[in-house]
C-alpha cells in the first residue's frame, strides 16, 4: 500500500513514517493489512510446529519429541493456525474489500477498528509466549479440552486462555465495525441483492459475530476462572466424566472460527464469477447458502461435543449441507473458466470447494458411524478438511486482491506451483487422517498403532507439503514488493473495488459508476464499448 493510504497529508510528519502509519492509522486498508500480516505469522508458525509434530505420527511407533512435548506442540499448532491464522486472515479479508465494495469512502467506527486489530496482534503475542511461561506449555488442545485444563498445573494455560480472551474481544469490535459499515452510506444503487457475494458473506458473517464473540469472551472468562477456583465451584459445566454437559457446549463452542468458512466460500464464489466471465446462474443458491451455512455454523457445540455426541455430530454435518450444496455448483463453474485459463486464485478455489464437499462426506460418514469413529483420528481428518477448505480459499481470495491492495501483481508461477502444492498437500493431509481413523487411531495419541502406519504416513506427507507451499506464497508475496505494476482492473472483474486506482486512495474512490446490476463495473465496460469508447 502507498503511504498516503495511511495518514492524511494534513497529519503531522511524523505520522507519515513507515512504522508509524502502520501504529495510528485508522484508515480499514492499513488495519485490514494488520490482521493479513498476523495470519501469516500464524500460518508460518502454526505450520512449523504442525511439521514437528508430524515427525512424531509420520511412522507407526516412533518417539521423537516424545507424547508430552508432542501434546504441547500441537496444542500451539492448533492454536495458531485457527485462531492465529484462519479468522485473522477472513478479518483482514473483510475489512479491506468490504468497504470497497461497498463504495464507502471509509469504514465506520475506524478508531474501533483499529483497537480491535492491536488488541488481536497483543492476543496472538500473548499465545506465543504461552509456550515460554514458568512451566510447561500448555497441553490442552487448540479446542482447550476443559478438563485438562483445570486438571492442570501450568501457568501458561492462563496466558493462553487471556490471549484467547483478547482475540474474541477484538473480533467483537471488528464485527461491531462491518456491521456498521453495511449500515451506512454505499454507492447509490447498490441494494442488498445487488452486493457482491464476498460482501454479502462478510455481512452475514458479521452478523454472526455479534453473538459468537461475546459467547467466546464468557467461555473463555469462564474457564479462567474455573482453573483459579481449587473447590471445584466452577466445574458446573462439566459431567462427571469430565465431557462438557449440555447445554454448556455452545458457550465453549470453537464456532467464532469455524464460521470463517463462510467469508471463504464468499471469497471463492467472487473468484468463480470473475473468471466465469459472465454472471452466475448459481449466485441466487450461494447467497441462500451463505445465510444458512452461518445460521447453522452458529449453532456448532464445541469440538468436544461434536467428538462424543451423535446429535452433534449430525449438526456438524448439517452445517456443511449448504456450504456444499454451494460448494458443488460453483465448482462446476470453475471448471468451466478453467478451460480458457488457470490463474493461481482459481487454481486454489478449485482445491477449495473440492475439499468443502469431501468434508461433507466424511462429516455423514461421521454422523452414521459415531460410535466406532468417535475418539478417532476420523474426527481429526474430517476437521482439517474444512480449517484447510477455508485457507485455500482465503488464500485464493489474497492473490486474487494482492493488485488491489498493493498495485502489483504477485509472481505467477510461484503461486500457481505453490497452488497446485497446497490443494494437493491438504488433501492428503484429510486422507491420511481418515484413514488412520479408520484403522481406529486415537485421535490425540501421540504415538502411531502399528494399524494406521499408513494414514500417519499420508498425513505427515500432507503437513510437509502444506509447510513448502505456504514458503512458496510467502516468498511470491516477498518478490511481488518489486514486481510489474498493474492497472486498475487486471483480471477484467465486475465488482466496484476494481474501479478505483490500485492501491486506493485514502479516500477509497474519487467518483462511483452508476450500479444498475449486481456487475457495475461490466456494466460501464459494455457502455463503453457500444460508445467505442473502450
Amino acid at each position: 500500500m502507498n503511504s498516503d493510504s495511511a495518514a492524511p497529508a494534513s497529519a503531522p510528519h511524523w505520522l507519515h513514517g513507515r512504522f508509524a502509519r502502520w501504529l495510528f492509522s485508522t484508515d480499514h486498508k492499513v488495519i485490514g493489512g494488520i490482521w493479513l500480516a498476523v495470519g501469516g505469522f500464524g500460518f508460518f508458525l502454526g505450520g512449523l510446529l504442525a511439521l514437528i509434530g508430524a515427525l512424531q505420527t509420520a511412522t507407526s511407533n516412533a518417539d521423537v519429541i516424545g507424547q508430552g512435548t508432542y501434546a504441547s506442540v500441537t496444542t500451539m499448532a492448533g492454536t495458531l493456525l485457527t485462531y492465529g491464522g484462519i479468522l485473522p486472515l477472513a478479518l483482514g479479508l473483510a475489512l479491506v474489500v468490504a468497504p470497497l465494495q461497498l463504495g464507502a469512502h471509509r469504514i465506520a467506527l475506524p478508531g474501533l477498528t483499529a483497537t480491535g486489530a492491536w488488541l488481536g496482534v497483543f492476543g496472538i503475542a500473548a499465545v506465543v509466549f504461552s509456550s515460554f511461561s514458568k512451566g510447561d506449555a500448555p497441553r490442552s488442545s487448540w479446542a482447550t479440552d476443559p478438563t485438562a485444563l483445570i486438571q492442570g498445573t501450568r501457568p501458561g494455560e492462563d496466558v493462553r486462555l487471556l490471549g484467547l480472551l483478547l482475540i474474541a474481544t477484538a473480533t467483537f469490535l471488528t464485527a461491531v465495525a462491518l456491521v456498521a459499515t453495511f449500515r451506512g452510506p454505499r454507492a447509490p444503487g447498490l441494494t442488498n441483492d445487488r452486493l457482491p457475494l464476498f460482501a454479502q458473506s462478510v455481512g452475514v458473517t458479521a452478523v454472526a459475530l455479534l453473538v459468537l464473540a461475546p459467547l467466546a469472551v464468557i467461555g473463555d472468562m469462564v474457564l479462567l476462572i474455573a482453573k483459579k477456583d481449587d473447590s471445584g465451584t466452577w466445574n458446573w459445566f462439566l459431567n462427571h466424566d469430565g465431557s462438557i454437559a449440555n447445554p454448556y457446549g455452545w458457550l465453549l463452542s470453537q464456532a467464532i472460527v469455524t464460521i470463517a468458512l463462510i467469508p471463504a466460500l464468499g471469497a471463492a464464489a467472487e473468484i468463480v464469477a470473475t473468471f466465469h466471465r459472465g454472471p452466475l446462474a448459481s449466485r441466487r443458491l450461494v447467497g441462500y447458502a451463505l445465510v444458512g451455512g452461518a445460521v447453522l455454523v452458529a449453532l456448532l457445540p464445541s469440538a468436544g461435543t461434536i467428538d462424543h455426541e451423535r446429535w452433534a455430530s449430525v449438526l456438524g454435518f448439517a452445517a456443511l449441507v449448504p456450504i456444499a450444496a454451494a460448494a458443488l455448483v460453483l465448482l462446476v463453474d470453475a471448471l468451466k473458466a478453467l478451460r480458457h485459463k488457470a490463474p493461481a486464485p482459481l487454481l486454489l478455489v478449485l482445491g477449495s470447494l473440492f475439499l468443502i464437499v469431501c468434508a461433507a462426506v466424511a462429516s455423514l460418514v461421521l454422523a452414521i458411524s459415531h460410535n466406532r469413529l468417535r475418539g478417532t483420528a476420523f474426527e481429526g481428518g474430517r476437521r482439517d478438511l474444512v480449517w484447510a477448505a477455508a485457507v485455500l480459499a482465503l488464500f485464493g481470495g489474497t492473490v486474487y486482491w494482492w493488485p488491489k491492495l498493493s498495485g502489483r501483481v504477485l509472481n505467477v508461477r510461484l503461486t500457481r506451483l505453490s497452488s497446485v502444492i497446497l490443494a494437493t498437500s491438504a488433501l492428503l493431509l484429510g486422507i491420511g487422517q481418515i484413514v488412520a481413523g479408520l484403522d481406529d487411531q486415537p485421535l490425540t495419541a501421540g504415538v502411531t498403532t502399528s494399524n494406521a502406519a499408513a494414514g500417519g504416513t499420508i498425513a505427515a506427507l500432507g503437513v510437509l507439503g502444506l509447510g513448502v507451499g505456504i514458503v512458496l506464497f510467502g516468498l511470491a508475496k516477498f518478490i511481488a514488493r518489486t514486481g510489474r505494476r498493474v492497472g486498475n482492473d487486471p483480471w477484467g472483474a465486475d465488482t466496484l473495488e476494481w474501479y478505483t486506482t490500485s492501491p486506493p486512495p485514502p479516500h477509497n474512490f474519487d467518483s462511483l459508476p452508476p450500479v444498475e446490476s449486481e456487475r457495475p463495473v461490466a456494466d460501464l465496460r459494455e457502455s463503453l464499448r457500444r460508445r467505442n469508447a473502450l
